[in-house]
């Protein structure tokens, strides 16, 4: 069998290209959640997405699938879109192609305590959910993604994918950033987007 980092691989794809707000929007043949595609329709929401939350985030489709934006900051302190993340469907080529120069997505509100996922609908429904989330785009923390967690919170909780390369990823980030942010921790159970939104906004994390 191939390994992770090789699976990883085969089904993502990252382009350092920005992709604007703008460029989506020309992309896009839809915006609105009941005129995509079944295939589109059934994977968001098996994880609780519903036409408020895909319009709250931004999720349109294009001709080979969603697009997931990628959020960051821009210069005056606010929400900016950086680039997106296109979840195929299905024919040939990585599942996952992702846009964009900046290699995380964040989404942050006045809590202490921020929540580093491995995929964007997570990072969305814990965002939903009242949680500041920083997603990875996969299971490496990029330099700026790092200064965010160090230099704005007190405390961050890891929360990857629910399998042996999110756990070893987890385990591994701990490792490195523990001496920086002692209140790191991690979560070793399901992934976010697969808990309901009312056990989100009430858990202590």
């Amino acid at each position: 069998f191939p390994s992770h980092d090789t699976r990883i691989k085969e089904s993502t794809e990252v382009r350092n290209e920005r992709m604007s707000r703008m460029d989506m929007v020309k992309a896009a043949t839809t915006e609105d959640f009941e005129d995509f595609k079944i295939e589109g329709q059934l994977w968001l929401t098996q994880y609780g997405f519903d036409d408020e939350m895909c319009h709250a985030y931004g999720i349109a489709e294009c001709d080979t699938g969603l697009m997931l934006p990628v959020y960051g900051i821009n210069l005056s302190g606010g929400v900016a879109t950086t680039g997106c993340q296109v979840r195929n469907y299905g024919g040939k080529g990585p599942k996952y192609v992702t846009y964009t120069d900046c290699h995380y997505s964040y989404l942050h509100n006045d809590k202490d305590c921020i929540v580093l996922t491995e995929d964007l609908l997570s990072s969305y429904k814990l965002h939903w959910a009242g949680w500041p989330t920083l997603c990875l785009l996969g299971t490496k923390l990029a330099l700026g993604a790092q200064r965010i967690v160090t230099e704005k919170y007190k405390r961050a909780i890891l929360w990857l994918d629910d399998d042996a390369a999110g756990h070893d990823a987890a385990l591994k980030l701990l490792r490195e950033l523990s001496p920086v942010l002692p209140g790191l921790t991690a979560i070793f159970n399901k992934q976010p987007k697969e808990i309901d939104i009312e056990t989100l906004q009430t858990m202590e994390l």
